[in-house]
């Protein structure tokens, strides 16, 4: 459900609801902030981001209470016609529509592209510090911090 409500931000706000220049930053945003909600769109769909985004799993809406939640309930107008301005602002639609037509492409895209690129120069450097002894076997807490000590030898054992 975390990772839904992540990427319906990022449909909404055209950004990652976390910002860190690395992992570590990173998961310090998650671990410490909260997410503007600042998009356009109606306060269900903010209430369903802030219940899909909450850092207590075991407090995060479930998937079956997530699709009764309102935001899906909406205004529907089905004689609406969206392309050509009709309005169906309450419903999911409506909020897609008109928080995408927003949000800066050039920044969204800028945003994905460094954060994926990020992950990829991650994934070789974990692949190029990966000792013949730790080859093949199960990732566990010892090995991915022997991991992160060699990258890094500021992490601790935490």
């Amino acid at each position: 459900m975390w990772t839904i409500g992540v990427v319906l931000y990022f449909i909404l706000a055209g950004d990652f609801p976390f910002k860190g220049g690395d992992n570590s930053a990173l998961f310090k945003s998650i671990r410490t902030s909260e997410p503007s909600m600042g998009m356009s769109c109606s306060d269900d769909c903010k209430n369903l981001l802030k219940e899909l985004l909450n850092k207590d799993p075991k407090m995060r809406i479930s998937a079956v209470d997530a699709l009764k939640h309102d935001w899906f309930k909406g205004d529907v107008d089905p004689t609406a016609d969206l392309a050509q301005g009709g309005s169906n602002k309450g419903s999911v639609a409506g909020n897609v529509t008109a928080a995408s037509g927003k949000i800066n492409h050039d920044k969204a895209v800028k945003s994905f592209t460094n954060r994926i690129s990020y992950n990829l120069d991650l994934s070789k450097k974990i692949q190029s510090n990966i000792g013949d002894g730790e080859k093949g076997k199960k990732l566990d807490k010892g090995i991915i911090t022997s991991l992160c000590k060699k990258m890094d030898p500021k992490v601790s054992n935490e």
